[in-house]
């Protein structure tokens, strides 16, 4: 099962398989009706006289059903009313979900809504159907025949509306809208997040799996986007965007898994390796079915629904049992995560859980058109509760680290001239390899004098000796390398592409300062030094150098007491 958790692998042929259905589906976007706009009446459910035939039985209605049940795996019915008060530019309007549409004038076929030619899909996809009438049209029957895809013994019968098809369109829109913003507003975050997640790819205080759930996000907003079914008003493929429909919310739940168990369980989790792998069957299996035209997407939504739901059940109880285990112990947690991403995984999860719910219960009950309308506000909410909680995460722990960089940066200096001191010396000597030898050298300074200061004067005088010393150090050598503290009196410089006498100017620099010195205090400060550039034929490391460069501070030395004492 570790196989179906690689990543850059089955995910990407799940994404070219959404990012092809999309370009088929958005291939040519035809021209808005021109008469969509015109006409701003209202709209009104139309009632009254109904009567709805099936197997040469004749119910009549004055407010249609949402369903009608048949008899005998019965699957279509036809509704028919006796048309009065139409007007010229008004229209009959009516959402049709996974139904063939057809609708006649006194017998005579005037609008067919049924699968194209090419399609080997039972449906011909979902749309707002809209049929023209005139004041020529009072007192026609006018009868709908609706065949109803994927259910037997029982038939969806769509809210019929009548005024302008403008009138109807607003009507809908004015509904639609603010689910619409929801949906693109998750798509959004899940681009954000994709973006941070290619910015500090390379960033370990990135939270693991994060991309999961961006491509959640992402896939969860295109279907909440379609389930809005605004877009049979403007675009054409109809049938592929159902589709569309169905694959981007089986590929929500892969991803959701993918998320949840990179990032908390670190792909552990053999539960949730199994569901996985079921929502990858899913995917696929029912993809490749509906390809071949065996099984269509809509015949098997319940598995993806069951798998969904499952899922989300077992994530709820997985992290309350942690919380509630963290609570009980009194531990810390083992994961970088602190509590309160826990907290938000399981109360955005339940919440989706939750809306999921109600979504299915209305998708299976129901007519409504918008199967996603509790959905977007429980994703709006996990998305945003997660992103939050991830981001406070992440701010932690780049403080963390930020002090932990401090506190090294410490450990690794010496406290009283701020230069590196010899551990940190020892360590960079370690990193440097015979290749970065060449044109590097080394400086040993070491401060004559410095056991009768502190003899004769005290440490305190000892110490402003050496803080005096390294300054001159500093502000002398380096710009031509880094600067340890070696020993109490002893500095070293490893440098780089440092001549021979441009360490003698500054040797002799070092000197004149130091000499300066000489009036203040009694014995006198001075620096000896000595240095050295790596050679390949002589110095087998840098070490090697050292002792050559030692060598010539302790000649040094000797130079300068003798001066000292003429």
């Amino acid at each position: 099962m570790g196989i179906i958790m690689q990543k850059g692998k089955i995910v990407y042929i799940q994404i070219l398989i959404l990012f092809l259905f999309s370009i088929f589906t958005i291939l040519f976007i035809p021209d808005i009706h021109s008469n969509l706009w015109q006409g701003l009446h209202s709209c009104n459910i139309y009632h009254g006289n109904w009567v709805i035939e099936t197997a040469n039985e004749l119910q009549s209605y004055d407010v249609l059903p949402s369903f009608f049940y048949t008899q005998n795996n019965k699957q279509d019915i036809y509704i028919q009313k006796k048309l009065d008060n139409v007007t010229n530019g008004s229209c009959l309007g009516f959402f049709s979900f996974q139904q063939q549409i057809q609708v006649l004038l006194d017998d005579q076929i005037i609008y067919e809504f049924l699968p194209a030619s090419y399609s080997n899909s039972n449906t011909p996809g979902n749309r707002w159907n809209f049929i023209p009438l005139n004041e020529n049209d009072n007192g026609k029957t006018i009868s709908i025949h609706i065949f109803q895809c994927y259910s037997k013994n029982r038939v969806t019968i769509p809210t019929i509306y009548y005024g302008t098809q403008a009138s109807i369109v607003l009507n809908y829109l004015k509904k639609e809208t603010p689910g619409i913003f929801i949906s693109l507003t998750v798509i959004l975050f899940g681009l954000l997040i994709g973006i941070l997640c290619l910015v500090y790819r390379n960033k370990r205080d990135m939270a693991r799996g994060l991309h999961w759930l961006a491509l959640f996000a992402i896939s969860r907003g295109v279907w909440g986007t379609i389930e809005g079914n605004t877009y049979s008003f403007f675009l054409p493929r109809l049938l592929l965007i159902s589709q569309l429909s169905y694959l981007t919310l089986k590929f929500a739940v892969i991803t959701y898994l993918y998320f949840f168990n990179t990032s908390f369980h670190d792909s552990k989790n053999k539960l949730l390796h199994l569901l996985t792998l079921l929502s990858l069957l899913d995917f696929f299996g029912t993809f490749i079915l509906q390809i071949l035209g065996i099984v269509d997407f809509a015949n098997t939504v319940f598995l993806t629904h069951t798998i969904l739901m499952f899922s989300g059940i077992y994530v709820c109880v997985d992290v309350f049992l942690f919380l509630y285990h963290q609570k009980n112990n009194s531990i810390l947690l083992l994961s970088y995560k602190r509590k309160n991403t826990y907290f938000a995984q399981l109360c955005g999860t339940f919440i989706i859980v939750l809306t999921s719910l109600i979504d299915m219960f209305r998708y299976y009950t129901t007519n409504s058109p918008d199967v996603a309308k509790y959905s977007r506000i429980g994703d709006m909410i996990y998305i945003v509760s997660i992103t939050f909680s991830l981001f406070l995460d992440f701010v932690y722990l780049i403080k963390m680290g930020h002090k932990a960089a401090i506190i090294r940066e410490e450990a690794s200096l010496d406290s009283m001239t701020k230069f590196y001191n010899r551990a940190q010396f020892e360590k960079d000597m370690k990193k440097k390899s015979k290749y970065h030898f060449k044109n590097h050298g080394i400086i040993i300074l070491d401060l004559n004098n410095l056991k009768e200061f502190n003899d004769h004067q005290g440490h305190d005088a000892g110490d402003r000796y050496i803080v005096t010393a390294s300054k001159f150090i500093h502000t002398i050598f380096s710009p031509w390398g880094t600067i340890y503290r070696i020993g109490g009196d002893e500095f070293c410089v490893i440098t780089t592409n440092l001549s021979e006498q441009q360490f003698i100017e500054l040797q002799f620099t070092l000197e004149e300062h130091m000499l300066a010195q000489q009036g203040y205090t009694s014995p006198a400060m001075q620096v000896s030094s000595g240095f050295a550039i790596y050679n390949s034929s002589t110095d087998i490391n840098l070490h090697d150098t050292m002792k050559r460069a030692d060598e010539q501070m302790y000649k040094r030395k000797l130079e300068l007491k003798g001066e000292a004492g003429r």
